[in-house]
């Protein structure tokens, strides 16, 4: 019933190596070309505070979290970038905003604000390119998670109501009414992806419907089930990304079906495996760049090979993308050629970017 938006790309792949230098002519009667590196550099003067979503909507980088300025200028809680400079989208929210998405051509925000561009919007509220308004009556609590499927706006998150009537952490909005997916689950809903014919819901909860379900858990359009044993009891997924036949899930756990993975994991659909064993800490995003496998979050591993907060896959071991960051990374995303990440951090390889970095060859 839901479609599926699939983000294919590869599974082990090859690490963005911080220090890669592409040296000019060497002869002695040749000039020699500056040397070339991988390096984090700032967007503008990034913004005052947490970024915790981003999203590209009308050929824009948005970012959405816990500031109120972006640039210099005020922006509540929400911004655009244009590749040089930052805008408000008009008045903003009136607390933070935790998800963005696109739906029948609106950008969509979710999260802890029920005010959107001074008017009544409870926890969601659709951008339609010069104003906010609200999607009905919203729910009543935090969305944490945004996504569409078949046509419909998914949301999920700490809400047990949504456009009125009973709705357990996640919902669906079909332009004109929100509904329940069943019975939904019985805990917070952090993150929300398709694969193959189900939706798929992650979270901090035990059980979706009526079936056992941790952390994880597949929605076919009637029925709930869970994707495999989980991530066993106390887990939390906070990031999904499909890559061909294969489910990613990232979060705080340290196993997947049994199998040690220490917060990032892959489902072949039938069993679980892990990416690497050395990497350690809470996982928050995952994206792709130039195929290659990207992950953000409160990270370290057991061989010190560079700063925390953002990591990339060889195929056989976890490494840091250049100095790291000096904090938590909660957003990921490609905007053009570039890979944008955003979070808490202040610093990305030694220079102040003010909660958003993009990844530049320079």
């Amino acid at each position: 019933m839901y479609c599926r938006q699939r983000l294919v790309s590869v599974a082990a792949c090859l690490l963005i190596s911080a220090g890669l230098f592409i040296s000019g002519c060497s002869d002695d009667d040749k000039p020699t070309a500056p040397a070339r590196s991988w390096s984090w550099v700032s967007l503008g003067s990034g913004t005052n505070g947490l970024i915790m979503a981003l999203t590209v909507y009308d050929g824009k980088l948005i970012a959405g979290g816990g500031f109120d300025t972006a640039g210099g200028v005020a922006a509540k809680y929400i911004a655009a970038w244009d590749g040089s400079t930052w805008t408000p989208l008009g008045t903003g929210m009136n607390s933070y905003v935790a998800a963005l998405t696109t739906y029948n051509g609106k950008l969509i925000a979710g999260g802890y604000f029920n005010v959107a561009g001074g008017v009544s919007a409870n926890y969601i509220a659709a951008w339609n390119g010069s104003s906010w308004e609200p999607l009905g009556s919203g729910a009543n609590d935090i969305i944490y998670a945004l996504t569409v499927s078949e046509g419909a706006l998914i949301a999920g998150g700490s809400f047990t109501t949504a456009g009125g009537g009973n709705a357990r952490h996640i919902a669906s909005y079909n332009g004109s009414a929100w509904s329940a997916l069943g019975k939904g689950t019985e805990n917070y809903v952090r993150s929300l992806v398709d694969y193959g014919p189900n939706l798929i819901a992650g979270g901090n909860f035990d059980s979706a419907g009526t079936v056992l379900a941790y952390g994880l858990a597949a929605w076919d359009g009637y029925n709930w089930s869970n994707v495999g044993p989980g991530m066993g009891e106390y887990s939390s997924v906070s990031a999904l990304i499909v890559n061909g036949d294969s489910l990613v899930v990232g979060g705080d756990f340290y196993y997947a079906g049994g199998v040690l993975a220490q917060g990032i994991a892959l489902w072949y659909g039938s069993h679980w495996g892990a990416i690497g064993t050395d990497m350690k800490g809470g996982v928050r995003t995952i994206t792709f760049y130039n195929g290659k496998v990207i992950i953000g979050g409160s990270l370290y591993t057991t061989a010190p090979s560079g700063a925390p907060s953002v990591a990339s896959w060889d195929g056989s071991t976890w490494t840091f993308m250049g100095t790291g960051m000096d904090d938590e990374v909660r957003a990921a995303i490609v905007f053009g050629d570039k890979l944008i990440v955003a979070g808490q951090f202040t610093t990305a390889g030694g220079v102040a970017v003010n909660h958003i970095a993009a990844w530049e060859y320079k």
